[in-house]
């Protein structure tokens, strides 16, 4: 691959070089360093300028006016008769093949016009080629690399190695690999709450579905991989049933007619005993459902715990405004503009040392905090045991009042603030009262039931414990 070095750079009719057929040439050895002196104010910023334009099509300069300045029209020198710039450029090799000789035209139309006297085939892409980070560096670089912060010092001198697109790289693959940035950007932390809701939701159907299929045809278990065995042995079950044998003479149990059903019952028997018992049973599969497991006993008592955690971590770092604070105190002191980084700049006191590495320290507290907040926001999201005391409150059998119930403070509370210690420790004494209370209906409703039974015929009395779990879910 051919390196190329400046030999030569003609340059007329510039911003600051008045010189209408008389261009600034200036030679360049190409295997030595060269030096361009010259008093202040006689055209050494033009010059550089002047190659900044044939590299990269703009002066930087008067890329920082404002637009209604039109910065563009001060390329050309304002004096020149023609209103063109030229700045033509010869370029040598390093193994011997012929020099390269380039001109780039600044039109009085205002367009940039790129030839090769020397014959080059795309004398636009040779000048792209040259156009790197470290091939133009000025003064103004250099001493950004002195006044800007740490972090920005790192930065600048990446553009002067010319690896500023790695540096740019490497900041967006540091964004990325945050988890925080992940889950905001793409929702991750919506879609798992949501994803786990919808699978305990699954396997709440699946359960009912396999109690169903017990309790029509009296056999366990039954396998959710076998379809095809439940609804056959379902029909058969309810075929068995004398006032059902009619609407499964020529169908399964998936064209039942519930509703037909309802009404073969209510004929049979009046309906009204047969209803209280419907009502009765339903009752019993729902609150037998409801069960809280050992499982979620100790998910209400771990949620519990990492709210405590988190109300530490809270305590070590104090009121949540002095982050913000903290924050603003660090970008000053970072800032070329403070004058001695030991000295805080809310209280103006010096310490013992440079205040960056403790406002850090701090500043990371704060956001060790914020992460342990953010965490259990989502698991109270997704926890079943809050699913579970949702359900439970719902239940009009167990008396629990609007003003009363905590599950939907707490679910409230996940997705627009921070949920508070005490309603947790109030969720997980809800969930403990509401069990037992729960105990103790399901046993006064299986004692009513009992009672009920005992006054209508046997087949009634099945019919009545079936239809009920069958005509809930969609079973089968």
């Amino acid at each position: 691959m051919s390196r190329y070095f400046l030999a030569s750079a003609a340059i007329e009719g510039f911003r600051g070089i008045n010189n209408d057929g008389d261009p600034l040439v200036l030679k360049f050895k190409h295997d030595a360093v060269n030096s361009v002196h010259a008093p202040n104010g006689v055209g050494k910023s033009s010059i550089f300028e002047a190659l900044h334009f044939a590299l990269h099509g703009t002066v930087p300069r008067l890329e920082g006016m404002q637009d209604a300045e039109q910065g563009a029209s001060y390329i050309v020198n304002k004096f020149h008769p023609a209103q063109q710039a030229t700045v033509a450029l010869v370029f040598k090799s390093d193994d011997g093949t012929p020099d390269v000789s380039i001109t780039v035209t600044r039109t009085a139309a205002g367009g940039r016009v790129v030839t090769s006297p020397s014959g080059h085939a795309d004398p636009d892409s040779f000048l792209a080629d040259l156009c790197e980070d470290f091939v133009l560096v000025d003064y103004p670089r250099f001493a950004s690399l002195v006044d800007c912060s740490a972090l920005e010092r790192g930065r600048s001198f990446a553009s002067l190695v010319g690896m500023s697109r790695y540096s740019q790289l490497r900041q967006a693959l540091d964004g990325a690999k945050n988890t925080r940035n992940i889950n905001g950007d793409l929702g991750l932390s919506t879609l798992y709450t949501e994803v786990t809701a919808e699978n305990r939701a699954l396997g709440a159907v699946e359960q009912r579905i396999l109690a169903a299929h017990q309790e029509v045809t009296g056999a366990a278990g039954g396998q959710m991989a076998d379809t095809a065995a439940l609804k056959a042995q379902v029909t058969a079950g309810l075929a068995g049933i004398a006032l059902f044998a009619p609407l499964l003479a020529n169908a399964s149990v998936m064209d039942f007619d519930f509703d037909a059903a309802e009404k073969i019952v209510d004929q049979e028997e009046g309906g009204a005993a047969r209803k209280t018992l419907d009502g009765l049973n339903t009752a019993v599969t729902t609150l037998g459902g409801l069960q809280v497991s050992a499982a979620e006993l100790a998910e209400i008592d771990a949620l519990v715990t990492a709210a405590k955690a988190r109300d530490d971590a809270m305590r070590k770092v104090g009121a949540a405004s002095l982050h913000a604070l903290m924050k603003s105190a660090l970008s000053v002191v970072n800032s070329a503009d403070w004058h001695d980084p030991k000295v805080c700049p809310v209280c103006e006191k010096a310490g013992d040392g440079p205040l960056q590495e403790q406002l850090e320290a701090k500043i990371a507290l704060y956001d060790e905090a914020d992460q342990f907040d953010a965490e259990l926001k989502r698991q109270v999201q997704s926890a079943g045991c809050v699913g579970k005391l949702r359900q439970l409150e719902e239940q009009a059998r167990l008396g629990v009042v609007d003003a009363d119930r905590i599950a939907p403070v707490l679910t409230l509370a996940a997705r627009q603030s921070s949920v508070s210690t005490a309603d947790l420790e109030r969720a997980q004494d809800a969930l403990g009262t509401l069990e037992a209370k729960r105990v103790d209906v399901l046993a006064a409703i299986n004692a009513e039931i009992a009672t009920l039974q005992a006054s209508l015929p046997p087949s009634l009395v099945a019919v009545t414990r079936d239809l009920p779990l069958l005509s809930g879910p969609a079973c089968v």
